[in-house]
Formats: structure tokens, C-alpha cells, sequence
């Protein structure tokens, strides 16, 4: 399935829009999460999937990246009940840890954040797919970069049908 053509079903709407996309943004003050406080998070997380943003623009992801990330999600045979959307643009003292204790991901992407903001154990370049303690993780660029950037759209795409058998 094509990310270019991709039009979102009529069903998706009202679970994308149960909690506020954008609005917005209050203070930028950096928080740390308490231990036994959740981030704040879009979707179910039903298959233990982690996407983990930095937009300072939107609660959680701008119109047109929350767009093209339906159609990845799509691609990959998911949807947003299937992940947690993280924004750590407000908690950008957040650790990999922390996620973890948080979401206890099988799989967590990284859109715009790179493995040393997230004190990752070990040093990774973007579309290179790690594995840490029986759990996948993949960096790459912000969304919006990869939309605009059919190399990196390729790239990433090889990485997905990788991490979750697309073929």
C-alpha cells in the first residue's frame, strides 16, 4: 500500500478525536515524569507499540503528520488503537527507562528524537533497528521530514516491514 494515496476510513475519526490533537501549547517547561505517573498518551497501546514524538506545535501531532502517520499505521496493518503516541516535547528529561516502566513497549519508533536524548543504552543512527532486553527500537527523523523525503520514506518503510513482517 501506497503512503501517498492514503485516505483515512470514516470509522478512525471520532477515536483519533476522543482526546484533544491540537490545541494549544501552554508553558515549555521541561518536566521529569514522576515514576508512578503515566505520560500522557494517544491510543489504547493494545499491541505494546511505542511512538515517541517531539512537536512543539501540537498536543500531540500536528493535522498533517497525525495524517501521514495513519497511513504508516495503515501500511503496517495497525492502527491507533494498537499504539501509544508520546510526546515528550513538555517532559524532554524523560528516559527510554521511564518509557518502558511506562508503556512496557514490545516496539518503540522514535520520530525526532535521537537515542542520547533518551539516555538509550546504546548509540544508534536513524533506520537502524536495535534491540535492547527483547524489545525492538527504530530513531529516525521527525514525520514531517520523512513525508516530504521520499529516501527516508523508503528507508523507514524497509525498516516497518522488517520490524512487523510487512511484505
Amino acid at each position: 500500500m501506497s503512503l501517498e494515496n492514503f485516505k483515512m476510513p470514516s470509522f478512525l475519526i471520532p477515536e483519533l478525536y476522543e482526546k484533544v490533537l491540537i490545541g494549544e501549547r501552554k508553558e515549555t517547561t521541561d518536566k521529569k515524569v514522576p515514576k508512578t505517573t503515566t505520560l500522557p498518551s494517544l491510543g489504547n497501546n493494545q499491541k505494546k507499540i511505542l511512538l515517541v514524538v517531539k512537536e512543539e506545535n501540537a498536543v500531540f501531532l500536528t493535522e498533517e503528520d497525525l495524517t501521514f502517520l495513519t497511513g504508516i499505521l495503515t501500511a503496517c496493518k495497525l492502527n491507533m488503537s494498537d499504539i501509544a503516541l508520546v510526546n515528550i516535547i513538555n517532559y524532554q528529561t524523560t528516559t527510554y527507562d521511564d518509557l518502558v516502566k511506562s508503556f512496557d513497549p514490545s516496539i518503540t519508533l522514535c520520530f525526532g528524537v535521537n537515542a542520547k536524548q533518551l539516555q538509550f543504552p546504546i548509540q544508534c543512527n536513524h533506520f537502524e533497528i536495535s534491540t535492547q532486553q527483547n524489545k525492538t527500537v527504530l530513531f529516525s527523523h521527525p514525520l514531517r521530514h520523512i513525508a516530504e523525503n521520499i529516501e527516508d520514506k523508503k528507508r523507514l518503510w524497509n525498516c516497518l516491514k522488517t520490524i512487523f513482517s510487512v511484505k
